[in-house]
C-alpha cells in the first residue's frame, strides 16, 4: 500500500474528508496499527478511531441504498468499533493450528506440507498416522518453521502495540477485553526484563479502567513494581494514579515489603509531592510501629517519626513523633538536646496525660494499635517518668540557658515525676541551694531537705541556721531521716528544735504502722526536751502501753507456767507408766496380759513387758513373750507360746516363771548370759489368752563375782 500523508494537524473535533478516511481504511485492513497511522497521517488516536467507525457507516449507507430509513450515527460508530476490536481479538487464519485453531506458538511443518502446533501434529500422528487435512498417510517426522514463528511473533507484538496505544480510546469493555489479549501475547516470555515492561504498560492500561473492569491489574502492577524498584518511572506513574486506581488497599498485602513501600514513599515525597504521599507515610508508619519492641524497630520508628515531625509541616506528625518517643524513650539511646522545644513540650504532654482519649486516638490513626498500647503503658509505668523527667530535664536546661524562670517549675515538676533521676536530682539541688544562698530563704524547702539527705545523708551544718524547719517542710522527709536531722539540732545545741523535729519522726513512724519505731522515738525527743508536751505525752503513752504489754507478758508467762507443771506432770504420769520398776530384793511381781490377742499377734512376733530394775545390783530385767511362738527358735506350728526373761548385764538369773498356771525354774545350772540376752523356753506353755506371767528372783550372780545374792 502506498499513500502520501496528509498535511496539517487538524483538531480532534474536525471532520476528515473523503481522503483521509479512506487512507485510514486502507491503512487499516493492510494490518497497520492504529498508532502507525496516526503517526503517518499526523492525527490523533481518538481522530483513527472515529475515521474507522465513519467509514463503516459510509459503506453500510451505500451497501443498503435501497432502504429510505435513517441510519443511526451512534449505532454506526458502535458497529465500526466492534469490527476493530474484532480485528484485533481475532487472529489471522495463516497463524492458526489447523488441529487447535488457535494461535501456534511452536509451529512446526509436517510430512504433508501444513504447519501445526507441534505438540497437536505429534499427538495427532501418534493416534492416527493420517494427515489431518488431506487424510492422506504421513509419517511422523516435522521440523520447525522459523518463518512462521517469527511471522507469528511479529504478529503479536504489532497486535499488542496496537491494542496499548488504542486501549484509551475505546470503551471500557472493548479495553478490557483487548488488554488480557495483549497479556497473554506477553506473559509466555515473563520474567524477561523487557516482557515485564510491556506487561507493566498493560497493567497501568488495565488499571485505568473502573474498577469492576480492572480485575487483579492493580495488585499485580504493584507486586511486581515492589520487587523492580528501578522501574521509577513505572512507580511514578502508579503514585501519580494511587486515589483512581484505589492502590491503597493493595499496599497493606504481605507480598510488599517494607521496604517496597518505604521506595514507594521516597518517590511520592519527592518534589513536587503527590497527595499519596500521605497514605504511604501512614503505612510505613503502621509497619514499623509493629516492630517496636526490638530495639533495632524501635531505632527505625523513631528515625521515621523524628523525620516526620521535625520539620516545618509537620502538622498531626509532631505529636505522633511525641507519641513515639515516650514508647521508645528507654529502649534506645536518643539525644534530647538535638530535639526541638515543640516536640519536647509534646512529648511531655502526652507523658503528663497518657490516657488522653485525643492523643490514643491519634497514636491509633498514624501508627496502629500496636505502638498504642506499647506507648500508654511505657508513659503510665516507671519508664513514662523516668522519661518525662528527662524532657523535662532538657528543658529546664535550656530555660537555664535563656535566663528563664520556669527552669525551677519544670525542675520540680521532672523532680516529681522521677526522684530518682540523678541529673534531676543535682541540678534541683544546685538551683536551691544557690536561691537560698542569694535570698536567704528557699520556697521549697522540703525539697531542699529530702535532696541533701539523699546526697550528704544529713543537712550540711553551715546550712542549718539558714533552714526554717517549718513542720510542713520537715514532714517531706522519711522519719528516719528526720530522726537524723533531730540528732544534728541537738549535736547544734538545738534541742527544742530537736525535739519537736523528733516527734515529727515518731509521728511519721506511727502513720506507718512502725509503733516500735515511733515509741523510740518519742522517748528520743523526751531526752532532748523533757517540757516538750508532744514528748511527753508520747512517753506517757509508751510507757502505759508498755505497762499493757508487761501484765500481757506477764499473764501469758502465768500461763505458760501452768502448762508446763501440766504436762510435766503428764511425763512423770506416762515415764511412771514406762520406766522401770525398782523391787526390792525378794520380792515377785506379775505382768498382765490379759489383754494381749494371741490371733492378733503373727508368729516369731513377740510383745515385750515394762523394764525393772534390781537396784541392789544396777540390772534391769524384761520379759519377750511371743503369743504365737518364736519364729527364730523353729517353733513354727507346734502351737506353743514362748517366753524368755532378758538383762541389761552380763549375769547369771536365777528365778522361777510361771504363766497359767505352769510354773518353769531357771537355777544354779543356768550360765551367764550377756547383756541383752535372754534365757527361757520356746515351748513354755500352749497357746492361748492367758491372765499374767509371774517371776520369782531367787538369786543373782554377777560375772566375775564371787558373790551370790540370794532372796
Amino acid at each position: 500500500m502506498s499513500s502520501e500523508p496528509v498535511s496539517g494537524k487538524r483538531e480532534p473535533s474536525a471532520r476528515l474528508d473523503d481522503k483521509v478516511q479512506a487512507a485510514i481504511w486502507s491503512m487499516s485492513s493492510d494490518g497497520v496499527p492504529t498508532d502507525k497511522i496516526a503517526l503517518y497521517l499526523e492525527l490523533t488516536a481518538d481522530e483513527v478511531v472515529a475515521g474507522l467507525a465513519k467509514r463503516r457507516r459510509t459503506d453500510g449507507a451505500s451497501q443498503d441504498s435501497a432502504s429510505s430509513a435513517p441510519v443511526d450515527p451512534r449505532t454506526s460508530d458502535q458497529e465500526g468499533m466492534e469490527s476493530l476490536v474484532n480485528r484485533l481479538l481475532t487472529d489471522p487464519e495463516e497463524f492458526l493450528c489447523p488441529i487447535l485453531q488457535s494461535l501456534m506458538e511452536h509451529p512446526v511443518v509436517a510430512e504433508d506440507g501444513f504447519t501445526y502446533e507441534r505438540e497437536a501434529i505429534e499427538e495427532a500422528l501418534q493416534r492416527r498416522a493420517r494427515s489431518p487435512k488431506t487424510n492422506t498417510t504421513m509419517g511422523d517426522k516435522v521440523i520447525p518453521n522459523q518463518d512462521k514463528k517469527t511471522a507469528i511473533t511479529n504478529y503479536k507484538e504489532k497486535t499488542m502495540q496496537e491494542i496499548m496505544s488504542l486501549a484509551s480510546s475505546v470503551p471500557s469493555g472493548h479495553a478490557q477485553k483487548l488488554l488480557l489479549r495483549a497479556e497473554g501475547f506477553v506473559r509466555p516470555y515473563l520474567p524477561d526484563r523487557s516482557t515485564q515492561r510491556k506487561l507493566v504498560k498493560l497493567l497501568q492500561l488495565r488499571a485505568g479502567l473502573p474498577a469492576i473492569l480492572r480485575g487483579d491489574a492493580v495488585k499485580e502492577l504493584i507486586d511486581i513494581l515492589a520487587h523492580d524498584p528501578a522501574e521509577e518511572e513505572a512507580v511514578r506513574e502508579l503514585l501519580v494514579h494511587f486515589e483512581d486506581w484505589g492502590a491503597g488497599p493493595h499496599m497493606t498485602s504481605p507480598s510488599v515489603s517494607d521496604e517496597a513501600v518505604a521506595h514507594f514513599r521516597t518517590l511520592a515525597r519527592k518534589p513536587p509531592a503527590l497527595p499519596c504521599h500521605e497514605a504511604l507515610d501512614r503505612e510505613l508508619a503502621h509497619r514499623l510501629a509493629a516492630q517496636v519492641d526490638s530495639a533495632k524497630g524501635s531505632e527505625a520508628l523513631w528515625q521515621f517519626a523524628l523525620e516526620l515531625g521535625a520539620g516545618p509541616q509537620a502538622g498531626v506528625w509532631l505529636e505522633g513523633a511525641a507519641c513515639v518517643l515516650a514508647a521508645v524513650h528507654g529502649k534506645i539511646q536518643i539525644d534530647l538536646a538535638d530535639l526541638s522545644d515543640a516536640l519536647l513540650r509534646a512529648a511531655a504532654r502526652f507523658l503528663q496525660e497518657p490516657r488522653d482519649r485525643g492523643a490514643e486516638a491519634l497514636v491509633a490513626e498514624l501508627f496502629g494499635y500496636n505502638l498504642c498500647r506499647s506507648s500508654l503503658s511505657g508513659a503510665a509505668g516507671a519508664g513514662g517518668s523516668s522519661s518525662l523527667a528527662a524532657i523535662l530535664l532538657e528543658r529546664a536546661k535550656r530555660c537555664e540557658a535563656n535566663k528563664d524562670s520556669d527552669e525551677e517549675a519544670l525542675l520540680l515538676e521532672a523532680y516529681a515525676a522521677d526522684p530518682t533521676h540523678v541529673g534531676v536530682r543535682e541540678r534541683l539541688l544546685e538551683l536551691l541551694l544557690g536561691a537560698l544562698e542569694s535570698s536567704g530563704k528557699v520556697d521549697r524547702e522540703d525539697v531542699l531537705l529530702k535532696l541533701l539527705f539523699v546526697q550528704h545523708k544529713k543537712v550540711p551544718e553551715e546550712l542549718l541556721p539558714k533552714l526554717s524547719l517549718d513542720q510542713h517542710h520537715v514532714q517531706a522527709l522519711d522519719p528516719q531521716s528526720a530522726l537524723a536531722l533531730a540528732e544534728q539540732l541537738t549535736s547544734a545545741s538545738r534541742s527544742r528544735d530537736g525535739a519537736k523535729v523528733a516527734v515529727l519522726a515518731a509521728q511519721a513512724f506511727d502513720a506507718s504502722g512502725r509503733r516500735e519505731d515511733a515509741q523510740r522515738a518519742y522517748i528520743r525527743a523526751y531526752n532532748m526536751d523533757r517540757s516538750n508536751a508532744d514528748a511527753s505525752h508520747g512517753v506517757v503513752e509508751t510507757c502505759a502501753e508498755l505497762r499493757t504489754k508487761i501484765d500481757s507478758l506477764e499473764r501469758r508467762v502465768a500461763e505458760q507456767q501452768d502448762l508446763i507443771e501440766k504436762l510435766t506432770l503428764q511425763v512423770r504420769e506416762r515415764n511412771t507408766q514406762h520406766r522401770s520398776m525398782s523391787l526390792a530384793g525378794g520380792c515377785g511381781f506379775a505382768w498382765d496380759i490379759s489383754e494381749i490377742d494371741p490371733a492378733q499377734v503373727p508368729n516369731g512376733q513377740c510383745r515385750e513387758s515394762p523394764k525393772f530394775l534390781l537396784a541392789a545390783h544396777g540390772i534391769t530385767l524384761w520379759i519377750r513373750y511371743y503369743p504365737q511362738g518364736n519364729k527364730d527358735a523353729n517353733n513354727a506350728n507346734n502351737g506353743m507360746a514362748s517366753v524368755f526373761l532378758h538383762r541389761s548385764q552380763l549375769s547369771k538369773i536365777e528365778c522361777r516363771i510361771s504363766v497359767g498356771g505352769k510354773e518353769r525354774i531357771l537355777g544354779s545350772e543356768t550360765p551367764f548370759v550377756e547383756a541383752g540376752e535372754g534365757r527361757g523356753w520356746c515351748k513354755f506353755i500352749r497357746i492361748g489368752c492367758h491372765r499374767e506371767i509371774r517371776v520369782r528372783i531367787d538369786a543373782v550372780q554377777l560375772k566375775d563375782s564371787a558373790l551370790k545374792c540370794l532372796y
